[in-house]
């Protein structure tokens, strides 16, 4: 993979993640354990050689890809969750401290890149910016694969959903709103019509509460 220029240490950020980095993994695993799954099948279906985990977290989903033999990279805005992600150690998965509005690589590095449950935490606009950037960074008919949830009334009295809303809100008030306006504006599957990119495949979770979508970028489509 190429990697060009970048900011190990973005000046006067907060980590809102420090307090649960330690407890993440042990809180989120058994909830995202079946995506970390269908992720890695979606990757090899897909043939992809290397991979690149935005928002990687404590790096449990780019570890499991590469010990599938993909050369991974994650980066992530938190030092605290990075902390937790480089004591994996796997020779293939390689993490770094940086933003995903600005990601520290040349255009086509990756022929696919993994976004998951972070769009609907970010303000809307950023968002749109962060999966721009993103489909600069992949290659002619990379892959985009995205993980996150989506609008289903048939979900919305259920109990996962209020459960859902428990976590989101405990995330603060911003991470919150951000989230309700995410779903009030579709969800993932509407989100993801707002780019030219084309819907290979989709497949559900959460009692059709959240969906991983697998597009793949278009030719002539520069950012």
């Amino acid at each position: 993979m190429i990697i060009g220029p970048f900011q190990t240490d973005p000046p006067g950020e907060r980590d809102f993640y420090k307090s649960i980095a330690p407890h993440y993994d042990r809180l989120a695993g058994p909830f995202l354990r079946p995506v970390r799954n269908g992720v890695r099948q979606a990757a090899r279906q897909l043939g992809c050689e290397r991979i690149l985990d935005i928002a990687c977290g404590t790096g449990e989903q780019a570890e499991v890809l590469a010990e599938d033999g993909f050369l991974t990279a994650g980066i992530d805005l938190s030092p605290a969750m990075l902390s937790k992600a480089r004591t994996r150690g796997h020779p293939k998965a390689t993490f770094l401290l940086g933003n995903a509005e600005n990601l520290p690589f040349l255009s086509g590095s990756f022929d696919c890149i993994l976004i998951s449950l972070v769009l609907h935490e970010m303000n809307y606009s950023t968002a749109i910016r962060v999966v721009r950037e993103a489909i600069r960074v992949l290659t002619p008919g990379g892959k985009l694969i995205l993980f996150d949830y989506r609008w289903n009334p048939g979900f919305i009295s259920s109990l996962s959903l209020a459960l859902l809303h428990i976590v989101e809100r405990s995330a603060g008030k911003i991470h919150f709103r951000n989230f309700r306006y995410f779903i009030k504006q579709g969800g993932l599957q509407a989100f993801v019509d707002k780019f030219p990119l084309k819907v290979v495949s989709t497949r559900t979770f959460l009692a059709g509460g959240a969906v991983l979508i697998v597009s793949e970028k278009r030719d002539g489509y520069l950012s």
